[in-house]
């Protein structure tokens, strides 16, 4: 397998729709592993108990009983980091078509049996012997899920079961991998995986550090169910984390921070600031979208629940506490994570990362396009959604568009431009639906008037 050969040159039960890949630059492995492809971006929210399960194709085709989007390769493959959970489907299938066998039969062949992960299985349902003990997963108001667990038939993207002793074997052999002592991964391969990251991040993995202090990282999640892994690859020190709860990333971050006092490591430390206050008029004044042109990336600021919050492109949400220090710092108390923000109106900007994002000018006009998308991800936007007390928003299936309506007021109908965003016809406003990194929505945005407004999806 050629990791820079077009991923067309192994797919055979499927092939990618015409998009923005070339033949001169085409989706490939590579592109996909590090989430560089330019598809469809977002994670998966899975099937419950007893509800049918679709195949690959049916996945990346978003054809029922599939409820994830179609895959479609909508940047420039190479141009952007953006997570793709539907950019692993395709090469989950391209391994599958070219080695005709199912993909947890490969995984078992390359990965888990030899590196002696004992209890990991990719199996999708997971085998009837293995629910007895198999932890059941728990929603973040502590409601359990229903049947105790979604099935993914995402086996790359979402379906791995696993023990904390597993990843921390799977941990332990990049390590040894790093120092040219592992019969699974050879030293090459591994220090070419963490050589040109982007953003910090390299083929899913997050590079925190630098030197002999470089901790390559890895967080992930499904409904009721959070991880978290790191190590030193120089050291070879390193932690595994994982909770049975949408809340188990505070607690994974707490976990980080006591290995890092007791074990002494640079990162994952306590930072230690005075919180501050801000007025609501000033934190919705810093509401807005902010593009990083040299990275290629979006980082979308809401404010929601009383706070400023910052949603990623991988829709991890960062509600953030103003702190004194700069006149508009804040900092995410479970990462540390700072954010400075400058200027006014449409020369906004924020400092995060070490890298500068401009908002974009909120008196630009734009046409929308409308498109038709599959009713089944229309479905999944149904709802109810808190806008402020006593202003909820409802959103209904409409045929090939949805209907909202506000409060008191009358209901309009709302077209898709694409597969998240919504506009309306009769006054100069948009709607984002956002989702976690389980694929479940959770929220809509309202875009009007410069102002960008989170409403929180209501439990029915």
């Amino acid at each position: 397998i050629d990791l820079d050969k077009s991923i067309e040159t192994y797919l055979t039960s499927y092939h990618l729709p015409a998009g923005l890949q070339t033949d001169a630059n085409p989706v490939s492995f590579r592109n996909l592993f590090a989430h560089t492809s330019g598809i469809t971006p977002g994670g998966y929210e899975g099937y419950g108990q007893g509800q049918p399960i679709p195949t690959d194709q049916q996945i990346v085709l978003a054809v029922a009983p599939s409820n994830s989007r179609k895959v479609e390769v909508l940047n420039v493959p190479g141009a952007s980091l953006v997570y793709s959970g539907g950019g692993y489907t395709v090469a989950e299938i391209a391994l599958q078509d070219r080695l005709r066998k199912p993909f947890e039969r490969i995984m078992h062949e390359w990965l888990l049996i030899p590196i002696n992960m004992r209890q990991a299985d990719f199996t999708q349902p997971p085998p009837v012997v293995s629910h007895e003990y198999t932890a059941r997963g728990y929603r973040a108001d502590g409601s359990a899920v229903p049947g105790g667990w979604h099935n993914h038939p995402e086996q790359a993207a979402a379906g791995l079961w696993a023990s904390a002793r597993d990843m921390a074997a799977f941990m332990i052999e990049i390590g040894k991998g790093y120092r040219g002592e592992s019969k699974v991964f050879n030293q090459a391969s591994i220090r070419e995986l963490i050589a040109n990251p982007i953003d910090g991040h390299s083929y899913g993995f997050r590079l925190i550090g630098e030197g002999d202090q470089m901790f390559i990282t890895h967080y992930g999640g499904t409904v009721g169910y959070r991880a978290g892994m790191t190590l030193n690859l120089s050291t070879g020190d390193g932690a595994v984390f994982m909770s049975n709860s949408d809340n188990g990333s505070d607690l994974g971050a707490e976990f980080l921070g006591a290995m890092s006092r007791v074990y002494s490591w640079p990162m994952f430390r306590q930072v230690e600031v005075t919180r501050a206050t801000q007025p609501t008029d000033v934190l919705q004044s810093l509401t807005g979208r902010y593009v990083f042109s040299e990275q290629g990336l979006q980082v979308t600021a809401v404010y929601e629940n009383d706070a400023l919050t910052l949603v990623f492109p991988n829709q991890d949400r960062y509600a953030m506490v103003p702190v004194h220090g700069e006149p508009r710092e804040f900092i995410h108390p479970s990462t540390a994570v700072r954010a400075i923000f400058e200027g006014e109106g449409t020369t906004q900007r924020i400092e995060l990362y070490g890298q500068t994002g401009q908002r974009q000018s909120s008196n630009v006009t734009t046409e929308h396009t409308r498109i038709t998308i599959n009713e089944h991800i229309l479905a999944r936007y149904v709802g109810r959604y808190d806008l402020a007390p006593g202003m909820v928003f409802d959103v209904k299936a409409a045929g090939d568009h949805l209907d909202v309506q506000l409060g008191d007021q009358p209901r309009f109908p709302i077209f898709p431009e694409s597969e998240t965003k919504f506009f309306f016809e009769i006054v100069d406003a948009q709607i984002t639906f956002l989702s976690d990194e389980a694929g479940t929505v959770v929220s809509l945005v309202l875009h009007q008037g410069g102002r960008d407004q989170e409403a929180k999806k209501l439990k029915e």
